[in-house]
């Protein structure tokens, strides 16, 4: 962690997707793509970790507080496969691709 702050007043709430590997602009496009490796991707309504270190679990796991958790090493057509209560099941844009790595080349 390099620095952290609370926030202040109300929210500012858009209708702009979200995007993982990449940031939104205005219109909703993606722009300025993430070049590496994302091994799974989880996102709660709870915190999960707290203080400047952590180990990274080996596996995430899903429970009432998961509201996406995506393998990314899973896909079916252009869906990534949303393991969480939610089934949202996001959608691949680009040329983002799944494969399949050895853990320890990828951590």
């Amino acid at each position: 962690q390099i620095a952290a702050r609370k926030g202040r007043g109300p929210r500012t709430r858009n209708t702009l997707p979200f995007l993982i590997g990449a940031d939104v602009d205005k219109n909703g496009r993606p722009t300025s793509f993430f070049a590496g490796r994302i091994d799974d991707v989880r996102l709660s309504k709870c915190v999960r970790y707290e203080g400047g270190t952590f180990p990274p679990p080996q596996d995430l796991t899903s429970d009432d507080d998961t509201l996406l958790l995506v393998p990314c090493d899973r896909t079916f057509g252009p869906w990534a496969i949303d393991r969480s209560p939610q089934r949202n099941h996001p959608r691949r844009i680009g040329n983002a691709h799944c494969t399949v790595e050895k853990r320890a080349t990828v951590r």
